[in-house]
Order: C-alpha cells, then structure tokens, then sequence
C-alpha cells in the first residue's frame, strides 16, 4: 500500500527507488599524490517522484483533488508510507507544477470518478 498522509495512492511507483546516496564522499590528493577521501553520511534531501503511466497507476479526480490541496500548504511536512518504508516528505513545489495528471476520457464537464493517467507526484524527503 502506497499512502501520502493518509490517501490512498496505491499504483504509482518510485522509479528512483535506488537512486539516492546514502554515503556522498569527495576525494583529494596530498601532496605526496595520495588520496584523502571525506565521507559524510547523506540523511534528507533526496528527490522523490511517484508516477504512474499510461494504463497503471490511474487515480481518480477526487484523489488528486485532496493531493493538490495539500500542495498550498506552506512548510507542511506530510508522511509517505511506500510499501514497508515510511518517508517525511514535502512538495517540491520550486519544481511547478508539483502534481501532473492528464485526463483519461477529455471531456470538459469533468467528474470526481473520471480517472487520470501520467501521474507525476514530486516530493522531496526531508530530515
């Protein structure tokens, strides 16, 4: 089960599920020509995407209604739970717009139960 404070977003997956450092090292050489390497462990920070495609990971109007309302809070600092990991996260709301969806079905009288696809959720984990 995939939730962001509490709503359901369960089919959007995290492609970078792997992509963040944990350890961010830097290496210099002495002047003897050896290597100094400076290691520091890496705890927030990290660019979270959740997406879904073109025939998985649909979500109805409703649901991203209650996901956008919380892009307008400032500072808020939500929990994510993606399958056993729990996350504190905000919008990167620097990164516009920080919620993409297209309409599966165009129509211009919209619904709460009109599903959407291509969904992009950008969220940065936080310390």
């Amino acid at each position: 089960m995939i939730t962001l404070d509490g709503i359901d977003i369960t089919g959007l997956i995290m492609p970078d599920e792997f992509g963040f450092p944990n350890v961010v090292s830097v290496v210099d050489q002495s002047v003897i020509n050896s290597p100094i390497v400076y290691s520091t462990e890496k705890y927030s920070g990290r660019n979270i995407d959740l997406v879904g495609g073109d025939s998985w990971g649909v979500l109805q109007k409703s649901v991203l209604d209650s996901l956008f309302a919380l892009t307008g809070v400032i500072n808020a600092v939500y929990t994510l739970v993606y399958e056993s990991q729990t996350f504190s996260v905000r919008w990167r709301t620097e990164d516009q717009p920080a919620i993409e969806a297209r309409k599966v079905q165009n129509r211009s009288n919209t619904q709460a139960t009109d599903y959407f696809n291509n969904i992009v959720l950008k969220l940065m984990e936080v310390a």
